[in-house]
């Protein structure tokens, strides 16, 4: 079910986009995330595709998803997978090489415990919350470059978390 919706929201934000918008663009980003409450470190995917793109300013939509390690605890192991579509506003400065955005979006945790004494045991339980952040693109080249995140979540219990990685863009330059 989570890899259906994930797929579900990237081919909606993909049938937004235009890309015969002049500088039309899709950015990848692949990094580390650290979960604030669950201490524990993640992978974060996230595909932003802009539906708007000037000079200065972009606005687009990035579906992404944080799959964090699995953690045991009494025989148990648990699971921490996050589905998230966030809208952002990126302002772009010193020679559209730095892009700075804060952005805002819902988001669906999953939250699954497996294992126990008992053969089998499996359960899971998802909420919908709030992410509200802010992070920047560094392009390296035209194409290439780093980025960093920090977001706060309101799933299950507040907390945050920041990311950082690599990011390949794709379409038109800025």
């Amino acid at each position: 079910m989570r890899k259906l919706l994930f797929a579900v929201i990237v081919l909606f934000c993909a049938s937004l986009y235009n890309p015969n918008q002049g500088n039309a663009q899709i950015i990848m980003k692949l990094g580390a995330a650290y979960h604030t409450k669950a201490e524990r470190i993640g992978l974060n995917f996230g595909v932003n595709f802009d539906l708007v793109n000037k000079e200065s300013i972009s606005f687009g939509l990035e579906p992404g998803v944080a799959v964090y390690w699995p953690e045991e605890k009494f025989t148990l192991t648990y699971g921490l997978y996050q589905i998230n579509l966030n809208a952002n506003v990126r302002f772009k400065f010193a020679d559209e090489k730095i892009q700075l955005y804060p952005f805002i979006g819902p988001n669906l945790t999953y939250i699954s415990v497996s294992g126990g004494n008992t053969q089998g045991l499996s359960s899971s339980e998802g909420k919908f919350g709030v992410n509200v952040g802010a992070g920047g693109l560094f392009f390296i080249t035209d194409n290439f470059g780093l980025y960093g995140e920090v977001r706060y979540t309101t799933t299950f219990e507040a907390h945050l978390v920041p990311s950082a990685g690599i990011m390949w863009r794709l379409g038109g330059k800025d």
